[in-house]
């Protein structure tokens, strides 16, 4: 008896037994012969709905943008009753065919997918997010995050995508939770120069403030909002746009505080050069080189950066019990000798300096014999400007 093989069968037949086969089984009898392939092609990419969206993800994974040209040669139909899981690989694949043969099979395609311009891939953004704009998208749908995304990243030559999703609706006035408008979130992530140039450039608040007071320009210097990451090309653009340096935020601190606070002494120059207010004060009256000079602080660099700037040495603060302190208090109550050294420094040199403008004070007295300055104390006791006697009427140093 002569052996029957499988294409000796009926067509109809080999047709249905194949349809029995999984998918893999299938590909590998495809790719035995030419008959094979003639034959069983169309039952290897008509997939059952149920499994569309599972071969359409396989294939945009595997970048087997062929098997979904095939998909929606056989399946066109059933691909469009799962339209928007099509769509969202061919954009996420950057395959301008796949979505112009998408779009043009289903022209009311955009309008009811939800955000898929957020999964538009890198490859080929521009034109795929230009194809969507025009067949009428719904720019309502996207969140802070997605507006955020979709507005970033761009290249020069490309800024026209993200002025057309402006132009046509794309909310760029949102803010998120902790009331971060878009300039909170791109100085935060530290996205490029150009990115936050353009946001500024579509009219965003550059002086906007968060559910903490803070404006873009604070988020750009405080470590707690942008991580270790040093930031001068961010804060020297946002100065030049227009940000202010005198808004405080919910705490009464100023950019220049917050500069101070977390020892940034470029930002410190930054905002002095841009006139920030030297002696603004908290609610508590500090003012920034008081809070540099805080005990606690390790601000050396921050000090001297307020004294060049031409802060005054001699603003005091009125403690609970109506005791005035000025930061040279603070520089000598330092327990470590070499960081109080230096401080004291500084502060009686700026002291000096300013002289006869500031007159002596008794603090002054005890820091010239901290630093051995033997000339300025002998001036002093001749002055009879300074108080050296305690409250029992002894002398003492």
């Amino acid at each position: 008896m002569t052996p029957r093989h499988l294409f000796t069968l009926p067509v109809e037949l080999v047709i249905e037994i194949a349809q029995y086969l999984s998918s893999p089984s299938v590909s590998a009898l495809v790719r035995t012969c030419h008959r094979a392939y003639d034959l069983l092609n169309q039952v290897l990419y008509s997939v059952p709905v149920k499994r569309l969206s599972g071969v359409l993800a396989w294939a945009n994974c595997a970048e087997k943008q062929r098997t979904m040209h095939h998909l929606l040669d056989h399946n066109l139909i059933s691909v469009l009753e799962v339209k928007h899981h099509a769509l969202w690989y061919a954009c996420s694949a950057g395959s301008v065919e796949i979505v112009t043969r998408l779009l043009d099979s289903a022209p009311d395609l955009p309008g009811d997918c939800g955000p898929i311009l957020s999964c538009v891939a890198g490859v080929n953004r521009k034109q795929i997010i230009m194809m969507l704009l025009s067949a009428g998208t719904d720019l309502a749908r996207y969140d802070f995050g997605q507006v955020g995304e979709l507005l970033s990243g761009w290249a020069p030559e490309d800024l026209e995508a993200p002025r057309a999703l402006v132009r046509h609706g794309l909310d760029i006035h949102l803010v998120d939770s902790d009331g971060d408008n878009l300039l909170h979130r791109a100085v935060k992530k530290n996205l490029p120069i150009a990115d936050i140039a353009f946001l500024l450039d579509e009219g965003l608040d550059i002086n906007h403030r968060n559910g903490l007071g803070r404006t873009p320009l604070v988020a750009a210097i405080a470590i707690e909002d942008s991580a270790l990451t040093e930031k001068p090309d961010i804060v020297e653009l946002l100065l030049q746009r227009g940000a202010r340096t005198g808004l405080p935020d919910n705490r009464s601190w100023y950019p220049l505080h917050q500069a101070v606070f977390d020892a940034k002494t470029w930002a410190v120059r930054l905002l002095a050069q841009y006139g920030a207010d030297l002696e603004a004060r908290t609610s508590y009256g500090e003012t920034p080189l008081y809070m540099a000079c805080s005990v606690y602080s390790q601000c050396e660099k921050v000090i001297k950066a307020l004294l060049d700037a031409g802060t005054s040495p001699a603003a005091h603060v009125t403690g609970r019990r109506g005791e005035k302190r000025t930061p040279m208090h603070l520089a000598l109550a330092k327990r470590d000798p070499i960081r109080r050294g230096i401080r004291v420094r500084y502060l009686f040199d700026a002291w000096m300096a300013m002289s006869p403008a500031l007159p002596p004070a008794d603090v002054v007295f005890v820091a010239a014999a901290a630093l051995g300055e033997v000339g300025v104390l002998q001036k002093l006791l001749v002055s009879k400007t300074v108080n050296i006697e305690g409250a029992d009427g002894e002398q003492r140093l």
